[in-house]
């Protein structure tokens, strides 16, 4: 019996240590921990930037309307707020340097995935401030070999012209020269001047049109002006004629004063006038009215006006009161503008026989009406212009039908 309870008790005890669990070491059906995941963050923001070149003074940038920087170097820049990845930046110009216009490139970009580095800002000084010039005369005729002349450059302006340069074309003709008070700036309301001296050689060859040097004058910042430069001579074709008188003793500032005889003859030939009036403008009468021997244009005022309802076309004043060649200022010349060594009492002045006709620039064989009445009423006179032994000078009755051929004095 004892040894059957002992047994029993010992069987006992092993199940109950077999169901605490505290004797066995299998670990076979015990579930593992889960393992912990380790995610590495992703890059979420970018920086934006670019580079700055010419800049000289204080530029101030804003990207997105909030981060503002201001640059002072040409180089690199870089905002200090990075952009979100997938976000966009706009980059403006809030304030220029006080001297530069600077413009922006690459400024603007959406769906920001890697720095930028691309803006562009380009800087460039500002251009000076301009100025106006203005010069004395746009033509300016000369003698050749006559008188020097001048041109007036003034600074109308309000800022100071830079850079004054003077170009000629084509070059003034051989002989001629130019000198300067200018330089190359022209204080606000200041003037210079520019003296052409003619040398003996015209512009053209005698009997040509002139043609002019054209001086162009300009600064950096500042208009253009120019005027035409004519040296002339007794032949030349200006101002829609022949040069046969020549004043050189008009102000400096201006041209030559002179008279020229047209390109043709007026066309049909014509009497005088329609009858035999005394107009009053003789080879005696003198100013005033009219210096009826040598002043052409008076004694065509006069006789014009007298006829003022006769058809202009049908006497030789009335004819030369027609525009030619573009000008409305054309007169009759009178005997001595025609033949000063006439048997008129003339006194010196250059002619249209002496200049023109007898050194064969003008080859002519006419009897020619001059404005100028003989002291007999009813009659005046004629000049006969001629290359072959012509300058003889006539009078004849007023219904006459002679060749006309009109003068006219220089203008500036």
């Amino acid at each position: 019996m004892r040894k059957i309870f002992l047994v029993a008790l010992i069987y006992c005890l092993g199940v109950l240590v077999t169901a605490c669990g505290g004797g066995s070491s299998n670990t076979e059906n015990v579930p593992a921990a889960a393992p912990t995941s380790a995610t590495t963050p992703s890059n979420t923001s970018f920086t934006v930037g670019g580079t700055v070149s010419g800049l000289n003074g204080s530029l101030s940038i804003k990207n997105n309307g909030t981060d503002q920087l201001t640059v002072n170097t040409s180089g690199q820049f870089i905002f200090a707020t990075p952009t979100a990845q997938g976000g966009q930046y706009n980059v403006t110009i809030t304030s220029q340097p006080s001297t530069q216009i600077c413009t922006l490139t690459n400024y603007f970009g959406t769906n920001v995935t890697a720095n930028i580095t691309t803006i562009v800002i380009s800087c460039v000084d500002n251009p000076p401030a301009t100025t106006t010039l203005s010069i004395s005369t746009t033509s300016l005729a000369l003698a050749a070999s006559g008188n020097p002349r001048i041109l007036i450059l003034t600074n109308t302006g309000t800022e100071t012209a830079s850079s004054i340069n003077m170009t000629s074309t084509p070059a003034l003709p051989t002989g001629t020269s130019k000198s300067t008070t200018c330089s190359a700036s022209l204080a606000p309301g200041s003037s210079c001047a520019i003296t052409i001296t003619p040398g003996f050689t015209p512009n053209s060859a005698v009997g040509s049109t002139s043609v002019a040097s054209a001086m162009a004058i300009s600064g950096s910042n500042t208009n253009n002006v120019s005027a035409d430069i004519y040296v002339l001579t007794y032949g030349n074709i200006y101002q829609s004629g022949y040069i046969f008188s020549i004043d050189d003793l008009t102000a400096t500032t201006s041209s030559i004063g002179g008279k020229v005889f047209s390109l043709s003859n007026q066309s049909p030939a014509a009497h005088w006038s329609p009858d035999n009036f005394g107009i009053g403008v003789t080879e005696l009468s003198t100013a005033p009215p009219c210096n009826g021997a040598s002043d052409g244009q008076c004694n065509t005022s006069l006789i014009v006006g007298y006829y003022s309802s006769t058809p202009s076309n049908s006497y030789a004043a009335g004819l030369c009161k027609s525009t030619i060649n573009g000008y409305a200022d054309w007169y009759l010349p009178a005997i001595c503008e025609m033949n000063s060594s006439s048997t008129v009492t003339c006194s010196a002045q250059n002619d249209i026989q002496s200049k023109l006709i007898t050194t064969n620039i003008i080859p002519l064989n006419a009897n020619y009406w001059s404005s100028t009445e003989y002291a007999a009423s009813g009659i005046a006179w004629f000049s006969n212009l001629s290359t072959s032994g012509g300058g003889s000078d006539f009078f004849s009755n007023k219904n006459a039908q002679l060749v006309t051929r009109c003068a006219r004095k220089l203008t500036n």
